[in-house]
Parts: C-alpha cells; structure tokens; sequence
C-alpha cells in the first residue's frame, strides 16, 4: 500500500494544499497529548529518517524496511516518541512478516509485531494505531499457522478488542 498523497475529487487534505505531505496522522501522533513538545530534536530528526527510509521502500523494499526497522527500536523508550516509534515498528515487522519467505521467520516478524504493538499500548493504550497493527499481527500469526493452533489466537484478539472498547 502507497503513502503518496491522494486527491478524492474536488477533495484534497489541507496539508496537502499547504503543500505538506500526508502522513495518516504521524506528525500528529507524536505524544499521548498529540504534539512533540518536549522531545528531544535529535530524536524527531532520527523518527523522521525512519519514515523517510520506510517512504522508499519502493527502490529496495526489504532494505528500507531494515533500516526503518533500526530507527524505530532505537526509539521505542523514547519519552516522548515512544509511542509512535513502537506502532511503526510493528508495522514494520508486519510488512516484513507478509513479504512471504519461511513460515519460521514470516511468524517470527508477526510476533515481533505484537510485541511493538504491546509496547506501544503500554504508553497509550487507547491508541488506535497500536490496536490496529496488533490486530494485524495477530492475524498474520493466525494465517502462518495451522488452523487448529491459531484458534488460541481468536482469545487474544478477542480479549483484545473488549479492552479497546472500555
């Protein structure tokens, strides 16, 4: 799926217009209040290499991947930025998991995934993008394996979802 920005009709986002890029709210996302205040620069400098390296994924997808990868556990305790850092990593392990290969290592990178996702719902646990992308990991694991042993899985996002909702 592409993150280039997109004109629906006669609509198109105002930070687009601004000629800005639209980034689904991760300029927004930067803290449990929203903004950045308080990070340290050079941490926001590092997230921003981080997106700009998974943004080029198209050129090399598994490299960009890697070093978007580093950025983000490099960040994942960030005060600030933590939360953001630890919702794009399990992205990240995600779009690694789904790129095919090995079941072994297809599932590690899902697993991976939850985790980032559970760290990130540690820091904000109303968060939709950290539910969303363990939702998604979770579902990777249940699609690697076998049926019968992805049906514990249905608990856990389950589980999931009703703490969502409280």
């Amino acid at each position: 799926a592409s993150e280039e920005p997109l004109a629906l009709g006669f609509f198109l986002a105002p930070e687009l217009e601004a000629g800005g890029s639209f980034t689904g709210g991760a300029q927004r996302g930067r803290s449990v209040d929203g903004n950045s205040a308080g990070a340290d620069p050079a941490a926001i400098h590092r997230l921003d290499e981080g997106d700009r390296l998974f943004k080029s994924r198209a050129q090399d997808y598994m490299t960009s991947l890697e070093g978007a990868r580093g950025i983000y556990e490099a960040l994942q305790d960030d005060p600030v930025l933590g939360y953001e850092a630890c919702w794009k990593l399990s992205k990240v392990h995600f779009l690694m998991g789904d790129t095919g290969g090995q079941k072994n290592v297809r599932l590690q990178k899902f697993t991976e995934g939850e985790k980032a996702a559970r760290r990130a719902l540690a820091r904000q646990e109303s968060g939709a993008e950290g539910q969303f992308w363990l939702g998604a990991n979770l579902g990777g694991q249940a699609d690697v394996k076998s049926a019968l042993s992805a049906a514990g899985l249905v608990k856990d996002v389950a589980a999931d979802e009703y703490d969502a909702r409280l």
